[in-house]
């Protein structure tokens, strides 16, 4: 079941990523950036800067940055890999294989001021035909 719904979270995110310009699909931290198709953003990933408390480990953080502004926000932090695709020009899509068993689909915004879904494998099966 485990290979089944990556299979199909790849699918999902690689349909997504299909459109007229440009790539648009990229596994981190394998590549450094991923610009959306009309070149107004781009997505990195960086190392995880950890606060006192926090425990420092091997976390990486997606960043979106504004190229016009110079503007980044925090996407997401992960461990290991992620598969990012842009969804036109407004939306990001991220698989995350969180372990052996766990899998997360995120799919965030561009503007920081609308709020992204989080699908965990439980929730996205009953969805599957």
């Amino acid at each position: 079941m485990n290979v089944y719904f990556r299979s199909i979270a790849l699918l999902l995110v690689t349909l997504a990523a299909s459109s007229r310009s440009g790539e648009q699909f990229t596994i981190f931290p394998d590549r450094k950036e991923l610009r959306s198709p009309d070149g107004h953003y781009v997505v990195r990933s960086v190392d995880h800067v950890s606060r006192p408390g926090e425990f420092p480990g091997v976390f990486r953080t997606l960043i979106v940055e504004e190229v016009s502004t110079g503007r980044v926000r925090k996407l997401y932090d992960y461990v290991g890999h992620v598969a990012l695709a842009w969804s036109g020009n407004d939306f990001i899509l991220v698989t995350d294989d969180v372990d052996k068993k766990t899998s997360r689909a995120i799919v965030s915004p561009v503007a920081p001021e609308r709020d992204g879904l989080v699908v965990h494998k439980t929730q996205l099966i009953p969805l599957l035909p």
